[in-house]
């Protein structure tokens, strides 16, 4: 019974190593297929099948024992020719090292005829580096190549110290220069005045490109910090920007339904309607946000677009009713001369209701209005020299009315004569040349003699009065036909100067109320 037990056990260790075996021969096999092995991976491939070869572990049975065998000596044969070709290989790549290794300390000892510490420094980094790619060479020179690139590279590296030195530094500097942009930038993270602040982080990543190097242990970490503050400015920008652009959106839409509604008006007949519904667009159109730019141009001349073709449909509206209104002028001014008498008929009596068509037409002709028209004043010299054609034909006709000039001159010669009235005398003209002592002694005998008397005038009371009666005349002047007198323009410049006389002197009355106040202040 114990010899039973004993035997499964056998029998199972037995299965398990040539499990193990099995993997290591499928292992080995995968070795040989590869293209790309080392002289490391070979060498290590052919010393794990010998040791298989040497070490005969037990297995279930001889047969197994036989195909293993047969597999690692098979693995052996496709193993050693690669084993003797990447050996040769090294032999010669080793022998070429060797120039390789010799021209470095060559390099490395003509270091000391340079003068810059950088370049030094530069140059023996690459030659350290390339150090490294041909560190393997025959082991009878591999000692002496390494003291003598170890000597050339120690003398150089000293040469450096100070300028390591003076870079330590340089970069603690470079730290602290970081750190200030990192606080500025911290700073504006939150800002919200978006095209300033971007400006203004954009400059600041282009200073940071500026810095030189800092130490390596606080490269990460001052580098995700800087990185941490503009990506937090630009992603609360971003968030904005869709924000935007969804108002912009909205925007969009209003303002492309007021323009469909102002090319609608456009077209309309109601020009007047059409202008005012246009203008409230105009305001509604303010009250809306922007939209983004791209279309921002374009809407706008759209909107331009249809009021313009609004206004364009006024003035044509308004040139027609003008030339409608040029046509009743020259209408009333053909009916007017049709009055005149003929040159055929010498008996010059008055037609009848003459006086009453006049009247009638120069009531049309005031409907009419002043108008700005090229044909306008033609029409206007014409209308004037047909009545005046008439006065003259019929001078009996139009007395006691607007258009006789007799009496239109009688009128313009009394309001003449009554705004002259207003003009100081030359007494008060020889007072206004006497000196500030002589004027004060002489209002205040004035002022003794009217309160002697009894009597007081105040000028400030005169000076308005006379403003008064100067802006009644103008009026009454206003409503006279002077264009039909004989010698009107003369009396309309006569009227007009005597008129700039009278307001001309309100400032000077005005300061003698002010001395006159002042004295009277001065004697109570």
């Amino acid at each position: 019974m114990l010899m039973d037990e004993v035997t499964k056990i056998e029998t199972r260790d037995g299965h398990a190593i040539l499990a193990r075996l099995v993997q290591q021969c499928e292992q080995l096999n995968a070795l040989v297929a590869s293209d790309d092995l080392t002289l490391k991976q070979i060498e290590r491939g052919v010393r794990t099948v010998r040791e298989l070869l040497k070490d005969c572990e037990p297995l279930p049975t001889k047969r197994d024992r036989e195909k293993i065998t047969t597999q690692l000596k098979k693995i052996q044969e496709s193993l050693y020719p690669r084993l003797h070709e990447l050996r040769e290989l090294d032999a010669w790549q080793r022998w070429a090292n060797v120039g390789l290794q010799e021209e470095l300390c060559s390099r490395v000892e003509a270091l000391s005829k340079v003068q810059d510490p950088a370049e030094v420094m530069r140059q023996l980094r690459e030659c350290v580096a390339a150090w490294k790619v041909a560190a393997t060479v025959p082991d009878e020179r591999a000692g002496e190549l390494w003291q003598r690139f170890k000597a050339a590279h120690d003398q150089a590296y000293a040469r450096c110290s100070t300028f390591f030195v003076q870079q330590a530094q340089e970069r603690l500097n470079n730290l602290k220069s970081k750190e200030g942009l990192c606080e500025r930038a911290e700073a504006l993270a939150q800002s919200t005045d978006w095209i300033r602040t971007a400006s203004q982080i954009i400059a600041l990543q282009k200073q940071w490109k500026a810095v030189g190097p800092v130490p390596r242990k606080h490269a990460s970490v001052i580098w995700k910090r800087f990185r941490s503050a503009c990506d937090q400015f630009f992603k609360h920008r971003k968030v904005d920007l869709s924000k935007r652009k969804e108002t912009w959106k909205e925007n969009l839409q209003r303002k492309e339904k007021l323009c469909v509604e102002a090319e609608t008006l456009a077209d309309s007949k109601d020009i007047d309607a059409s202008k005012v519904e246009f203008d409230r667009l105009k305001i509604e159109w303010k009250k809306i946000g922007s939209v983004k730019k791209v279309h921002s141009e374009a809407l706008w001349q759209r909107l331009k677009t249809a009021g313009d073709r609004l206004v364009a449909q006024e003035l044509e509206k308004e040139e027609a009713e003008l030339s409608d209104k040029v046509a009743q002028q020259e209408a009333l001014c053909t009916e007017l001369e049709s009055m005149l008498p003929s040159q055929e008929n010498t008996n010059r009596s008055v037609p009848d209701n003459l006086v009453e068509g006049v009247q009638n037409v120069r009531a049309r002709w005031q409907d009419i209005g002043t108008l700005r028209h090229r044909q306008a004043k033609t029409n206007t010299l014409r209308y004037h020299e047909a009545i005046k054609r008439l006065l003259v034909a019929f001078p009996t006709a139009f007395q006691g009315t607007a258009l006789d000039s007799d009496e239109t001159q009688r009128r313009m010669e009394q309001l003449c004569a009554r705004i002259e009235g207003l003009l100081v005398d030359d007494d008060q003209a020889a007072r206004a040349k006497l000196t500030p002592t002589e004027l004060l002694a002489e209002r205040w005998r004035d002022v003794m003699a009217h309160n002697t008397m009894g009597v007081s005038e105040d000028p400030e009371i005169r000076r308005r009065a006379a403003c008064e009666e100067v802006k009644k005349a103008q009026g009454e002047w206003g409503r006279l036909l002077t264009t039909f007198v004989e010698g009107g323009p003369e009396l309309s410049q006569r009227f007009k100067n005597t008129c700039k006389k009278v307001l001309k002197e309100s400032p000077v009355r005005k300061s003698s109320g002010k001395s006159r106040s002042k004295h009277k202040r001065s004697v109570s």
